[in-house]
Order: C-alpha cells, then sequence, then structure tokens
C-alpha cells in the first residue's frame, strides 16, 4: 500500500467555524450577575450599572442599569464553567492578587489625600 492509496482511505476533517455579528463580538464589562435557575437550567442575566442610579428619596424612575446580555445554561455546562473559573483562577492567582493589591494601594492612597 504506497502513501495515496493510505491517505484516501482516511475520511476527510471538516474545518468548523463559530459565526458572529459585529454586535455579538463586541467584549463589554458589566457589574452584576443574576441567576435564575430550576431543575433543568440556569440563566445568566449580565447586567451594567449606570453611573448616577436611583437616589433613595426620589419618587422618579430612574434606570439604574441595563441588561447586557441573558444566557441559559444546562446545570452540567454550570459545573464545567465553574470548573473553567477555578482552573483559571488558580493558574492565574500570583496575577489576579498583584492586581488586587494595587487596587487597595490606590484607596488607600485616595483616603489618606
Amino acid at each position: 500500500m504506497n502513501n495515496d492509496e493510505k491517505q484516501t482511505n482516511q475520511p476527510q476533517k471538516l474545518s468548523r467555524f463559530i459565526v458572529t455579528d459585529p454586535l455579538s463580538a463586541q467584549i463589554q464589562f458589566i457589574d452584576l450577575v443574576v441567576t435564575h435557575a430550576d431543575a433543568e437550567k440556569v440563566i445568566l442575566v449580565f447586567i451594567q450599572k449606570i453611573p448616577g442610579g436611583t437616589k433613595p428619596d426620589s419618587n422618579e424612575e430612574i434606570i439604574d442599569g441595563r441588561i447586557v446580555t441573558q444566557v441559559a445554561v444546562t446545570w452540567p455546562h454550570l459545573v464545567r464553567i465553574r470548573d473553567l473559573f477555578d482552573r483559571i483562577i488558580k493558574n492565574k492567582r500570583s496575577e489576579i492578587i498583584q492586581t488586587i493589591n494595587k487596587v487597595f494601594e490606590g484607596e488607600d492612597e485616595e483616603n489618606e489625600e
């Protein structure tokens, strides 16, 4: 059996693509995640807060934030996501600690002024 015969006997691998539109491809920061769950799924609602917020003594309707996106996942998928986040945190632990320390150092300097 020569090389040409070996290549024709192997199944062809298909290319896979992820399709997105420009709006879906935008990365946005979120401030709050709200969850709704039932026996089959968990819905994650990602909210971006709007500066200013609601004044406690105000009778006006003020918009506090906007929903950036909502995602529904099954429980097994949620567990895989949790495990993924755990691995990311474990692998990036020292970088995360440095970033958090810088944030708190900046707050200390602001409070001294």
